[in-house]
């Protein structure tokens, strides 16, 4: 690994509340999970904007209405496009689990990106990963939730990657590496 992006990221710091955690437990089973999907892709054709709410639930720090109601056009449909598409299999579930302090130190160059307005992975995750990697930068997202490309800012933190990934990389033929990671054409 030549770098690391963290968008959003858990840090080692207590996470989620309990009643993530039970939620995550009913509803992203390996008997569930396909219902919550299905149940979910059908009410984003029947009813986009509830569905919407529904599924921003806790991520703003503002009421998820609010922050659907403030999405453009573009990005409302990106968003419904996205999660139409979604399936979590574990990830979610593995998402809230607790594990020990078992995380490599990583001393490759990382950019931590994370939103202040996030209210399901606090800011806080954020400073304290750029923290405890000693390469890390710090770029903090405008975006009214925990997804940070949906924001005023996004194009500033698209074009941040660009220049990170791209940068001279120590032992890297050329100083360039691949991008493993698609920038949207929202950006």
């Amino acid at each position: 690994m030549r770098r690391l992006i963290l968008e959003s990221a858990v840090g080692l710091m207590p996470w989620p509340e309990r009643r993530t955690r039970l939620a995550a437990d009913v509803a992203f089973t390996a008997v569930t999970e396909r219902a919550t999907w299905a149940m979910m892709r059908a009410l984003l054709r029947t009813a986009p904007d509830t569905a919407l709410r529904l599924l921003m639930g806790d991520l703003p720090s503002r009421p998820a209405g609010e922050v659907v109601a403030g999405l453009s056009d573009a990005d409302r449909d990106t968003l419904v496009g996205l999660f139409a598409r979604t399936r979590s299999g574990h990830g979610f579930r593995n998402d809230v689990r607790r594990f020990a302090d078992q995380m490599a130190r990583p001393r490759q160059p990382a950019l931590v990106i994370g939103a202040r307005n996030d209210a399901a992975v606090p800011f806080a995750h954020a400073e304290a990963l750029a923290a405890a990697l000693p390469a890390a930068e710090l770029v903090e997202s405008a975006a009214d939730s925990h997804f940070v490309w949906f924001g005023s800012g996004w194009p500033a933190i698209a074009e941040r990657i660009r220049g990170f990934v791209v940068a001279p990389v120590e032992g890297a033929v050329s100083g360039v590496l691949p991008v493993q990671r698609f920038l949207t054409a929202s950006s």
